[in-house]
């Protein structure tokens, strides 16, 4: 005969594990679910942020930002802007050529769509 104690040890277990299984397995399958039905999005990270960089050395670098947040989409996260960028080479006179080609770029933090530029040569 099986002691009462062992026996009521035994009916908790039978009683208690399909309810903490099926808890668990519940949970699991919720988390799969939850994973199969969100959009993962991919923050482009820029881990320098505003950066303007020249294959030559410059005398000056003038980078001026102008956001026109009256057209902004807070819900699309867009706002319009303008850049204007100014490279001045370092022995470069106004008039002449520099004699070699330069190489000029800038790396913004953000998505940027529909990019125009305007280019002043």
């Amino acid at each position: 005969m099986v002691p009462k104690s062992l026996s009521l040890v035994l009916k908790s277990a039978v009683v208690l594990f399909p309810l903490l299984a099926g808890g668990f397995l519940t949970f699991l399958g919720g988390e799969k679910l939850y994973e199969a039905n969100t959009v993962q999005v991919d923050r482009w990270i820029s881990p320098y942020g505003l950066l303007a960089f020249c294959s030559m050395q410059m005398q000056e670098v003038g980078i001026s930002l102008n956001l026109d947040f009256r057209t902004a989409n807070l819900l699309l996260s867009k706002v319009q802007c303008r850049a204007s960028l100014v490279f001045q080479p370092l022995n470069y006179d106004g008039e002449g050529e520099t004699g070699e080609d330069v190489v000029v770029g800038v790396q913004f933090p953000f998505r940027v769509v529909d990019l125009q530029v305007n280019q002043l040569f």
